[in-house]
């Protein structure tokens, strides 16, 4: 490699020019830092920067920005803005290659090309400059760095050949690389140069890399993790507000079919709230809509009615007012949407836009803590770098620029271009008085090969190893994996009797199913799903059928199938609501027959807490409840909870709307042996309640499946209310068994509620059921016994 100047080498050579001209932005900041003598205007500007502060007197007007170019395009052509984009990122780039660009295009990329021409941007400034006429550099002694580095564009702004002094960024002499270390993968590759910085010396530090790359997210990873600051170039898709506004958008055209939990976070960003367990609903068929915050409910109606409002009444509605509202109007106004009400296609332009045209007015709107520290540097697009301590990485394949970029330029035009690059390349190898290079030794399962520029900058030799460009290659990381301590966790350490609250019987059947499913549980809430809200309504009905017999008769079942159907509605499609709508009425006509079978008298009301009214209770404005319906029960140690959904003569009566499911079932459910089946524990759970709060109590526990009745019919047999029941009993150890087994079968002639009977043999004592030594279990089912000791 050719050795390169440093820009203080740079700027000792210019220092009593008027005027420095260089095509490298960086160098041009550089250099007019350094300046220590008082002057009027720069001193050091590049081409481009110059052609900016005379278009305004070149063109009579302002510059547009790229959306706003590619949009008048767009217009003035008829063709869509993507396509716009693409045809006119490829002109402006062929333009800076050469002048005659009209004959590599095709025929809708030249219309693009004419409407381009016409209208008043940066490069069309540069194209039409002549400085010899200007006149701008009249009187002025000027210095122009690196002539040879500037492409076709850029040579518009030289002086007047001879009136200028050219400055070559090389000297004599050559430079090698003294030392490359070569470690690991991006994630090792990052961690030891990282390792490198502090928050102290951030502001003297650069990284190159390919800043697109993989490598680049490991070192913004690992400078985060460390809290070292860093210049991070931020483009309008990082803007949040640009990000919300934009998703707010997308959501609001799909409102009838999305589900609060794809909008549940963007309503909060915009000041609303809507609680997790509501997150499987249907946002159209948000119950508490009605009972939402003032700001929840304005957001819904703005998502709702998206169609009927332009862009800027949803910004003006839904976006915060201030930084947030100002950056969204810029991103209208560029796209010339502000008063254009919100179609599908209007915000897909948006969205392409905002992704891909990165050139709009508030890209520089970068937060204060990201302006400063670590300099993150794009290998391929860089050249002079003005930090003492420069870390290069990776330096393989990924840093070489895409040739396919040069493919209309001719022969001998592309090897000019490979020359320049080469150029730059071993300029931007030199930067820093301080250098470290790193290297992976291993990408994709391969040894890699340096970059094609090593080559190219010793005259296209070809490098095939890291150890041919270098003096000496290092093997040694300075940061191993486990260097870096873990944090300390704090911990508490929890006696034998402790507890947090009691356990109910579902706690308790997670916590035997698998201790950690029963932890996770306590500290995290779970959205409602399909069937837990379907089957607390149904609850709600039975309760209230139990309470108000009379009303239920005064509405009809209809009613209530048609406000459970529209609560449940949110949680499926709407396609689904009749089918929903049948299997709930199914149900309630069930427990309404049952009820009728279990004999209950007219119930004794009592006033209650505001907690215990259910959802038709509510609705209608009733409440009082029943003494014998949903009785929660503690134990006296306070262990264990449970809430009857019936206590009716001594018997507990429970309404399942799942599967049904027999008495050989319920018995599996409680075989700790069978560690992989579900548990449920519910009838020895709730039994020992029972036995311990009321001991005087039949001890029956009956389970009452409101599914089975219409399972049965839809098969074509009977529908049998009875036959739906199980019952599981409580028997104490000085019963005669063959007594007992005679009074059930007598019961099953003559009893309402028979069904399959479950029989356990329990120590009847006054102390709990819980510590009972000695369990005998027996199921009676069309003369069959079976036994366990």
């Amino acid at each position: 490699m050719r050795v390169a100047k440093t820009i203080d080498e740079l700027y000792e050579e210019v220092r009593d020019y008027d005027l420095v001209l260089c095509n490298d932005a960086p160098l041009a900041l550089a250099l007019g830092n350094r300046v220590r003598r008082p002057m009027l205007g720069v001193f050091s500007i590049t081409p481009r920067q110059l052609a900016g502060d005379v278009a305004l007197r070149e063109l009579q007007t302002g510059l547009l920005s790229d959306i706003r170019l590619v949009k008048l395009i767009s217009k003035y052509t008829g063709y869509d803005i993507r396509f716009v984009h693409g045809e006119v990122d490829n002109i402006l780039r062929m333009r800076r290659y050469t002048a005659d660009v009209r004959p590599h295009l095709g025929k809708r990329a030249q219309r693009i090309y004419d409407e381009l021409m016409a209208l008043p941007t940066l490069d069309r400034v540069m194209g039409e400059f002549d400085a010899e006429k200007d006149g701008i550099f009249d009187g002025l002694r000027v210095a122009v760095i690196g002539v040879e580095l500037y492409d076709d564009l850029d040579k518009h702004f030289n002086p007047k050949f001879g009136t200028y002094d050219e400055i070559s960024p090389f000297k004599k002499g050559d430079y090698k690389i003294r030392e490359i270390r070569e470690l690991g993968n991006d994630r090792q590759v990052a961690e030891n140069a990282v390792g490198l910085i502090n928050a102290e010396n951030a502001e003297d530090v650069a990284i190159v890399m390919d800043v697109g790359g993989q490598i680049a997210d490991a070192v913004r990873s690992a400078l985060y993790r460390k809290r070292i600051p860093f210049i991070n170039s931020l483009s309008v898709k990082d803007l949040h507000s640009v990000r919300d506004f934009l998703e707010f958008l997308s959501l609001s055209l799909s409102f009838d079919i999305i589900r609060v939990k794809h909008v549940r976070e963007l309503l909060s960003a915009y000041g609303g709230f809507i609680g997790s367990k509501y997150d499987e609903y249907m946002l159209s068929q948000y119950p508490k809509a009605l009972e939402a915050g003032e700001r929840t409910s304005e957001l819904m109606g703005i998502m709702r009615d998206i169609r009927e409002m332009t862009f800027l009444e949803v910004c003006e509605k839904a976006v915060r007012k201030g930084k947030d509202s100002a950056q969204v109007k810029i991103l209208l106004d560029e796209m010339e949407l502000t008063n254009e009400f919100v179609e599908p296609s209007k915000v897909e332009d948006i969205a392409y836009a905002v992704n891909n045209i990165g050139s709009l007015k508030h890209s520089e709107q970068i937060p204060e803590n990201e302006k400063k520290g670590v300099l993150l540097v794009d290998c391929k697009r860089s050249v002079y770098i003005d930090r003492p301590f420069v870390i290069y990485l990776g330096m393989g394949n990924e840093w070489e620029r895409d040739p396919h970029e040069i493919d209309f330029l001719s022969a001998g035009e592309k090897e000019d271009e490979r020359e320049k690059n080469a150029e730059r390349f071993q300029i931007l190898m030199q930067q820093g008085t301080a250098r470290v290079y790193i290297c992976n030794s291993s990408k994709r399962g391969n040894r890699p090969a340096p970059c094609i520029m090593f080559g190219h900058a010793e005259c296209d030799k070809t490098f095939l190893d890291f150890s041919e460009v270098c003096d000496e290659l290092v093997t040694d990381p300075w940061v191993s994996d486990d260097a870096t301590e873990p944090p300390v966790i704090g911990s508490e350490e929890i006696g034998p009797n402790f507890i947090p609250k009691p356990f109910s019987k579902t706690q308790y059947n997670r916590f035997v199913e698998c201790p950690r499913k029963f932890m996770f549980g306590t500290i995290t809430k779970m959205p409602d799903k399909d069937a837990t809200v379907r089957g607390t309504m149904i609850h709600s009905f039975a309760e209230f059928r139990v309470c108000y017999p009379d009303k239920v008769k005064e509405l009809g079942l209809d009613h209530f199938a048609d406000e459970i159907a529209s609560v449940c509605a949110g949680l499926s499609s709407p396609e689904k609501y009749n089918i929903e709508r049948s299997e709930i009425l199914g149900h309630i006509s069930s427990i309404d027959a049952a009820v009728d079978l279990m004999g209950i008298e007219v119930p004794r009301l009592e006033e209650r807490g505001e907690g215990t009214r259910n959802h038709f209770m509510k609705k209608l404005g009733l409440n009082a409840v029943a003494d014998f319906s949903e009785v929660k029960c503690v134990s006296k140690d306070r262990l264990m909870e449970g809430v009857f959904d019936l206590l009716w003569n001594g018997t507990i009566y429970d309404f399942k709307t799942g599967r049904p499911i027999n008495a050989s079932d319920i018995k599996s459910r409680m075989d700790r042996t069978k560690r992989n089946d579900y548990k449920d524990y519910q009838s020895l759970f709730y039994l020992a309640l029972l036995d311990e709060l009321f001991p005087d109590s039949r001890g029956e526990f009956k389970l009452f499946f409101s599914k089975e009745g219409n399972m049965n019919f839809a098969k074509g047999l009977e529908r049998d209310i009875k036959g739906s029941f199980r019952t599981v009993r409580l028997m104490s150890e000085d019963d005669i068994f063959r007594e007992y087994i005679e009074e059930v079968m007598e019961g099953i002639k003559s009893t309402l509620l028979s069904g399959p009977v479950w029989m356990l043999s329990w120590k009847r004592s006054r102390r709990s059921a819980r510590n009972t030594p000695r369990t005998m279990i027996r199921k009676h089912s069309s003369g069959q016994f079976f036994h366990r000791v």
